[in-house]
């Protein structure tokens, strides 16, 4: 009975220490999304990336759950795109919300927005989605010619700009993450994205160069969010590319 007690005492002392998994308020989804008026917060276990929907949709603040750490995000667009149309100037449409809907909450979290620009005559999809295994942020981008005309080249698509004060890293190479503050990465699921950090401001851009017809969509490159504890990033990316290599998921490594 002794050893049982002191195998007891031991095992309760170990799990504070070893059990780091973040945790949820009891009875709440582990990803779900809270709504107050033009704020919008995307809630994971691992973070909380919240939005603003009062004038476009703008990133307002990122929360790392695993180290404590809150970053502003500087109410940057989420979604810009330049467009050429035939004999006009180069255009940017002031894109603003037009619905918001809930998709999934849960094991999995996913929202979507519906942006609209009246001239030229725009619309995007923008999705997040998320769960509650990886400390990820998944963001997917569609953007449809709403006029009458062909677009002759969607041409600069920014598809996130940031105004931080953190620390960046990387961003010297194309296909390539910014880290900030080694808590932190954003990036692009393609080699020839670009995450570019510049004098306090982080952007991710795609330059299609692409004709888009009348009613014709162009799907964008995804966005990859990530979070991990402090001087963790680079692991947490590391991880999420080599699990989406060909081998990796179709099972061959092992």
């Amino acid at each position: 009975m002794t050893e049982l007690r002191f195998l007891m005492v031991v095992w309760l002392g170990l799990v504070p220490a070893t059990c780091v998994w973040p945790r949820h308020a009891l009875g709440e989804p582990a990803c779900r999304v809270v709504q107050q008026r033009n704020r919008v917060e995307l809630h994971s276990p691992f973070f909380v990336f919240r939005l603003d929907t009062a004038v476009g949709l703008r990133g307002e603040s990122w929360e790392n759950r695993l180290s404590g750490r809150k970053m502003s995000l500087g109410s940057g667009p989420e979604l810009e795109f330049d467009l050429g149309l035939p004999d006009q100037p180069l255009q940017t449409p002031q894109l603003e919300v037009s619905r918001a809907e809930v998709k999934g909450q849960g094991d999995t979290g996913e929202v979507l927005f519906q942006l609209t620009a009246k001239e030229p005559a725009a619309s995007a999809l923008v999705t997040y989605r998320w769960d509650a295994k990886q400390p990820l942020l998944h963001k997917f981008v569609e953007i449809v010619n709403q006029g009458g005309r062909e677009w002759n080249r969607l041409l600069n698509v920014r598809l996130g700009s940031y105004r931080t004060e953190t620390e960046p890293s990387g961003a010297k190479w194309q296909g390539f993450p910014v880290y900030l503050d080694e808590e932190f990465f954003l990036s692009l699921a393609h080699p020839a994205g670009w995450a570019v950090a510049e004098k306090g401001q982080v952007q991710l851009r795609q330059h299609p160069g692409a004709k888009v017809a009348p009613g014709k969509r162009f799907e964008c490159m995804e966005v990859v969010l990530g979070v991990g504890k402090a001087g963790e990033a680079r692991e947490h990316f590391i991880a999420h590319v080599q699990s989406r290599m060909r081998r990796v998921a179709r099972g061959h490594d092992k």
